[in-house]
């Protein structure tokens, strides 16, 4: 799966704040710069390299939990990046490990839940990015109900991602999450082009929910 630039930016800035939060310490700050270059390849693509670097950066009892929850979103064919995202991302911060692996069990749960609302609604075989966006809205504070109903005003054969995308955008800079799913669901509903839909959240970057407004 590739995603792009923006999107991953997205999922990446989704990882809890707790772990955005904590500052490394000396027991951790040489984890946090060996996992630097883990966070960056992550960002790029997922290689079974890339993956075993995060995973060193575990404990074995770490290591085992990882791939259980991996092993899970396999089974219910999620995407993984996101999860190895999250984990890399706190590895970079020097988050203790019991965080990274909240981390990864919430980004896993907010995907299967984006996989689950998108059935619910009719998507039965939501993409990869689909359901990575989804899960970025749910972190950004959307609800099920309200992606749900996001996607029941969407064309059963149109992409979801730039919707999802746009949602959470508007989201990070401020919006309320509630005027910005009826701002992207009317546009939807209009049968906006994905540009137009992008043009929502064209200039908000440094402005905040003012500029949105």
């Amino acid at each position: 799966m590739k995603l792009t630039t923006t999107t991953t930016t997205i999922l990446l800035a989704c990882v809890p704040v707790a772990l955005a939060a904590q500052s490394p310490d000396r027991s951790t700050s040489a984890s946090a710069a060996a996992s630097a270059d883990a966070r960056i390849s992550v960002e790029a693509n997922t290689t079974p390299e890339e993956e075993r670097r995060i995973m060193a950066g575990l404990s074995a009892e770490g290591r085992v939990q990882l791939s259980t929850i991996l092993e899970r979103a396999e089974e219910r064919r999620l995407p993984r990046r996101p999860i190895l995202a999250a984990v890399a991302e706190g590895q970079a911060k020097g988050a203790a490990e019991a965080r990274l692996l909240r981390a990864a069990h919430e980004t896993s749960a907010r995907l299967e839940t984006a996989l689950d609302v998108m059935a619910r609604a009719g998507r039965e075989h939501p993409s990869a990015d689909e359901i990575a966006l989804g899960a970025s809205a749910l972190a950004m504070g959307a609800t099920s109900a309200q992606l749900e109903g996001l996607v029941k005003r969407s064309p059963s054969d149109r992409s979801l991602v730039t919707a999802f995308d746009v949602l959470t955008r508007l989201a990070a800079h401020g919006v309320p999450v509630a005027e910005a799913v009826a701002r992207v669901g009317a546009r939807l509903e209009a049968g906006a082009s994905d540009a137009a839909l992008g043009e929502l959240a064209a200039g908000l970057q440094g402005h905040g929910s003012a500029a949105a407004g």
